[in-house]
């Protein structure tokens, strides 16, 4: 990549000296060593920047994607714990548990306040005495 750059450089810097009226020497086909030093170098400084640039450019990108994924396997949990925690089974037993404690808790109370009237028109709603 830096060798195909650095040769297009040097072509357009040819190019650029026979627009300006510039003598080009075209005896020899290859270019010096010290030219394609330069021209190597100036290519593989752009592709640098490039590459720099690039990677600026694409940095929010890459947070917001990991941001998302991110979101994404937090939302993935609290949906799994949410789904285990109100599954039908677990609905139902806690329903049971909490209509018996209440009961319980009413019997309590009746007792502890000792009310005899309760109980008579209990056992009348009940069909009994």
């Amino acid at each position: 990549m830096v060798g195909l750059l650095g040769y297009a450089l040097y072509k357009q810097s040819i190019r650029e000296d026979r627009s300006r009226g510039r003598p080009v020497d075209g005896s020899t086909r290859d270019p010096s060593p010290t030219t394609v030093s330069v021209f190597r170098h100036s290519a593989d400084r752009i592709l640098q920047e490039f590459a720099a640039s690039a990677i600026e450019e694409a940095r929010p990108d890459f947070e917001r994607s990991s941001l998302a994924s991110k979101i994404d396997a937090m939302e993935s949990r609290i949906t799994s714990h949410v789904d285990r925690r109100t599954s039908g089974l677990a609905a139902i037993l806690q329903s049971v548990a909490a209509w018996f404690v209440t009961v319980i808790l009413t019997i309590a109370l009746l007792l502890a306040l000792n009310t005899p009237s309760w109980y008579p028109a209990f056992m009348k709603t009940i069909g009994g005495e």
